[in-house]
């Protein structure tokens, strides 16, 4: 999106909802080789039902589960980046202005969307 906004690959991947799929199947796959009855019942031993560090760092000792909090991370980032980016995208074809300073600052979603709103084109 940064490099060539105007590509024919740059517009079939923002309108694409195929990497969400994947990323999607393969969190829930790992969510279920990483999630059983013992990290559930470790996770919310506390009164309040709710996790408590200890707990968690047993659960993060698992490859598994630190596999599917990185692709959990990746899906988020990449709807933040689509989200912010399709609105720059958009707002820099339109306006013949370059929009790399504007889709560099949103690396950063809810940051980012505040310079983009602030620069406004």
């Amino acid at each position: 999106m940064v490099v060539a906004p105007n590509a024919s690959i740059t517009k079939r991947t923002v309108e694409s909802s195929a990497p969400y799929v994947a990323l999607g199947l393969l969190y829930a796959y790992l969510l279920y080789l990483s999630w059983t009855p013992d990290t559930l019942r470790a996770m919310f031993a506390s009164k309040y039902w709710l996790p408590e560090l200890p707990s968690i760092v047993r659960m993060f000792a698992s490859e598994m589960t630190v596999a599917s909090a990185w692709i959990h991370l990746l899906a988020v980032d990449l709807f933040a980046a689509r989200s912010v980016g399709r609105c720059t995208t958009t707002a820099s074809r339109t306006t013949s202005k370059p929009g790399t300073r504007s889709r560099c600052a949103c690396s950063s979603a809810r940051l980012g969307s505040c310079i983009m709103w602030r620069l406004r084109y």
